[in-house]
């Protein structure tokens, strides 16, 4: 028989294991909460108070009102960032330098990433690129749809036979969302700069008509790397005149016979 005194150590002893049990399961994070609509599983998630419904709260299995293995509850492990996490370990961060905080990935997630690496990460890398081959070929049609110095008249401010033709070209031959957008070479004095684009004006009235009210001009700074055809034709020309007849040493040889 079991006294008063007895049947209470064993009431107390078994509450105790009662609530350590509740506690446990409340704080395991391989527990999983399955009835939490009904409000049984509060007292497991009180050390989850703040933590928003359906959260990844490690405490509260990941979420105290998403069940485990659920779609909601993949959802939620999906948002976990690729990589090792760093711990604290005997007085030191492992690694030193900044890693991911938090739970792990799931071995599928980790799988995924493993099999499309570097996607999505190359994306940034592969938009940079683009984006200067984009900056170099719109700089190279600058360029090319700009008259220069030298396509104008240095008296008159008028376009030469080569400054017509390259507007011509520009007109006909450019892509044509290059041709609507005209530059011209800024130079010093805000006179001479007026009376070329002006110049430019009217040759596009004449070559295309109402049409080049859509065209733009604008005045662009820089220089023109290149040089004239007429410059470079004088210079070969120069160098063909100045150039020395061919000479080759030749010596005869002996026309003497000998025995």
């Amino acid at each position: 028989m079991f006294t008063a005194t007895g049947r209470g150590c064993i009431v107390l002893v078994l509450s105790g294991l009662l609530v350590g049990c509740a506690s446990m399961h409340g704080k395991s994070s391989n527990s999983v909460c399955t009835d939490c609509e009904s409000g049984t599983c509060q007292n497991a998630c009180m050390e989850c108070e703040s933590c928003i419904a359906g959260a990844n709260c490690e405490s509260c299995n990941y979420g105290c009102d998403v069940k485990k293995g659920s779609d909601e509850w993949w959802a939620m492990q999906a948002e976990a960032p690729v990589g090792s996490r760093q711990v604290y370990k005997k007085g030191k961060m492992w690694p030193p330098y900044p890693r991911p905080t938090g739970p792990k990935q799931q071995f599928s997630h980790k799988y995924h990433a493993a099999h499309y690496w570097p996607y999505p990460y190359v994306c940034q890398d592969r938009a940079y690129v683009r984006n200067v081959m984009a900056l170099q070929e719109d700089k190279g049609w600058q360029r090319l749809t700009t008259l220069f110095d030298y396509h104008f008249d240095e008296y008159t401010n008028e376009l030469t036979h080569s400054g017509r033709e390259q507007l011509i070209w520009i007109l006909e031959e450019a892509p044509p969302k290059r041709r609507n957008q005209i530059y011209v070479q800024k130079i010093v004095g805000d006179g001479t700069n007026a009376a070329r684009v002006e110049t430019v004006r009217n040759a596009l009235i004449e070559l295309v008509g109402v049409e080049s009210s859509g065209i733009c001009i604008e005045l662009k700074s820089g220089r023109n790397y290149g040089r004239p055809a007429l410059e470079i034709d004088t210079i070969r020309k120069a160098e063909i005149e100045s150039m020395p007849e061919p000479r080759i040493n030749y010596t005869a040889p002996s026309t003497t016979e000998e025995d």
